[in-house]
């Protein structure tokens, strides 16, 4: 054995005994214990590839720190030196890093390792938990081939390694892994492990395994090859299954492809499912193409410093929506309150009072609550959440009828009518406001926020404004303003789920129901999503194909006046064309002197010249009278 120290020697420079030191083996170690169970497959890699072992340890960055040289631990020179790897040439580097995994992806690039080797214990990767998030992107896009190791592999006399990945990205990595271990050894038994339909037959298992041991892997070096075909509903549980009936030595899985979904949730990584596995575990995953490399070079530092939550934190935040999505008397009883607050703030036309609605307003917990149940999986929540935004909703409405119906001369206002043509702006409000809501109900401290995401989120007055809309027959208006509480609903739920997402919230693995009902509720929220997206954009688009008609006929009518003399535009309404009826444009004219039908019938052939189809003009004349010269 060569132990080197940490020096700024470059990469792939030959070492004393002729080691090939560009084939780097990192091994990221943060105890004794570690070491001892990295070794012997690192020993065993680095052989096979005529190269080094490097381990790395890194301590984060406090600011007391700044200016202090790395220092390896004495217990990690003690170790290594105890280590026996004749003819491998071994390092130990100590780096400050703001980030764990940052460091780590850092060394390797310095490094050009060729491998990366990671080691979990129990249910949890060997890396401080605020890390864990960011060690799951490290693993899905390695700087290098990466291996992740339970257990500790010391193979003696003729070692046999279980191969599963078929139809995995990393299958080539994992069975030229195993064929190097086993080349290493002196040779062994390599079992291939092809995963069929958990309904196939007999029939079909024999005579897959026929086919794919037609043409096996050229034997060499004393490697014998044996393929197995199975019928099982996951690859891991396969390879519990097999090794229970077969045990071997050693078990490869190729890291699953990371699907849309897949990668959001983190949920099917292999390790926690693999667990119960009698035998050392390694789970195998390489790069992928450059593009994407390049691309997560970019995302990665960027997503290391994204805060993550605690799982002490997640587990506060659960249980404080938990508590917020029920409904008990204090959520109806401001429920009742909000309406009724909202419903007078529109009659009266006062923006104030519509906002102090939106602070009383408990709905926003709820349908966090909803938005946590989906990445929960936790259809309990889901339902418990639901059913409090569903209640509420109704209790708001019939309240805010009440109030409407009960007060006399109620009237349409422009607080009201604002709330009857919703746009596209209006989603995009929604969606922000969903991810500000999840996040301040997940950060502490951030508490005194959530009011200001309350009167972004504008859920109440909407609701209000449906039974004024009700109460005043105008059933169109009642139907936007359903159509702009449903958009804020659906927009800030699936907002917050993304949120939820980002901040670390994942069904757990070993829940196959929850993994279903994440599923099912991402795609419904999305669906729902897209179901108010049509609409607001149909209306969107209608506006704006209004305004360009208001803007085209407010030329015309000016240059007419112009020409005409002594007119002025004073207001213009054009109503889009309904049923086949020709639009209507109603004007509101300033005249210094009588208007003539010759005035009128110029202005009509100029709003049709001007808007191409046939116009019924509306023109309302207003006597001018100026003072003075």
């Amino acid at each position: 054995m060569t132990t080197t120290p940490n020096t700024d020697e470059a990469p792939g420079k030959p070492t004393e005994d002729g080691a090939n030191a560009s084939a780097v083996v990192l091994v990221p170690v943060g105890s004794a214990a570690a070491v001892r169970r990295t070794a012997p497959i690192a020993a065993l890699l680095a052989t096979a590839s005529g190269g080094a072992i490097t381990f790395l340890t890194v301590r984060q960055l406090r600011y007391d720190m700044v200016g202090r040289p790395d220092r390896v631990p004495d217990w990690l020179n003690e170790i290594v030196s105890e280590l026996d790897f004749d003819g491998i040439s071994i390092e130990v580097v100590a780096r400050l890093g703001q980030s764990v995994v940052g460091a780590i992806e850092d060394t390797a690039r310095e490094l050009e390792a060729s491998t990366l080797v990671l080691h979990w214990e129990s249910d949890e990767v060997t890396i401080p938990g605020a890390e864990r998030a960011a060690f799951a992107q490290l693993f899905a896009q390695p700087p290098c081939t990466a291996l992740l190791l339970r257990g500790r592999f010391e193979p003696s006399g003729t070692p046999s390694i279980l191969v599963a990945g078929s139809g995995e990205r990393a299958t080539g990595a994992a069975i030229e892994t195993a064929t190097a271990l086993l080349a290493v050894t002196g040779g062994g038994e390599l079992r291939m492990l092809e995963v069929l339909a958990p309904n196939a037959t007999d029939a079909e298992i024999a005579e897959a395994s026929e086919t794919f041991s037609v043409d096996p892997p050229e034997s060499r070096n004393g490697i014998r090859t044996v393929v197995v075909a199975r019928a099982a509903r996951s690859r891991e549980g396969a390879v519990l299954e097999l090794l229970a009936e077969e045990p071997a030595d050693l078990a490869i899985v190729a890291a699953p492809r990371e699907g849309v979904i897949r990668s959001l949730s983190r949920t099917r990584l292999p390790q926690r499912l693999l667990q119960p596995a009698p035998t050392p575990v390694l789970i195998v995953n390489r790069p992928e193409a450059r593009p994407l490399t390049w691309f997560h070079r970019m995302w990665n530092p960027v997503y290391q410093r994204l805060p993550k939550q605690t799982e002490e934190e997640k587990i506060a935040t659960y249980m404080q929506l938990r508590r917020a999505a029920r409904a008990n008397v204090d959520y109806y009883v401001l429920m009742a309150l909000a309406a009724a607050v909202a419903t007078l703030g529109l009659l009266l036309d006062s923006a104030a009072v519509v906002i102090g609605a939106m602070l009383i307003a408990p709905l926003m917990s709820p349908i966090a609550g909803s938005a946590l149940g989906v990445v929960q999986g936790d259809a309990k929540l889901l339902r418990l959440s639901i059913g409090s935004v569903l209640s509420g909703t109704a209790a708001a409405i019939g309240v805010a009828v009440v109030v409407a119906y009960a007060l006399p001369g109620t009237e349409p206002t422009s607080e009201f009518t604002a709330r009857t043509e919703p746009g596209l702006l209006d989603l995009l409000v929604a969606l922000g406001s969903g991810v500000a809501a999840a996040y301040t109900l997940s950060r502490p401290g951030l508490s005194a926020a959530l009011p200001g995401v309350a009167v972004a989120a504008a859920l109440v007055p909407p609701l209000a404004s449906v039974s004024v809309g009700i109460v005043l027959t105008e059933w169109q208006d009642a139907a936007g303003a359903g159509l702009l509480f449903g958009t804020n609903l659906v927009a800030i739920a699936a907002a917050s789920a993304l949120t939820f997402l980002w901040l670390g919230f994942r069904p757990d693995a070993d829940r196959a129901d929850r993994f279903g009902v994440f599923g099912r509720g991402v795609a419904g929220l999305f669906a729902l999503l897209l179901i108010v997206a049509i609409p607001i954009g149909v209306l969107s688009a209608r506006a704006l194909e209004g305004d360009a008609r208001a803007a085209d006929a407010e030329q015309a009518i000016t240059q007419v006046a112009t020409t005409i003399g002594g007119l002025e535009l004073a207001s213009l309404e054009v109503t889009n064309d309904v049923g086949g009826e020709p639009l209507t444009v109603r004007a509101r004219l300033l005249a210094e002197q009588a208007m003539l039908p010759e005035h009128s019938e110029a202005l009509r052939a100029a709003l049709e010249r001007a808007l191409g189809e046939p116009v019924r003009l509306e023109i309302e004349v207003t006597q001018l009278l100026r003072d003075g010269p």
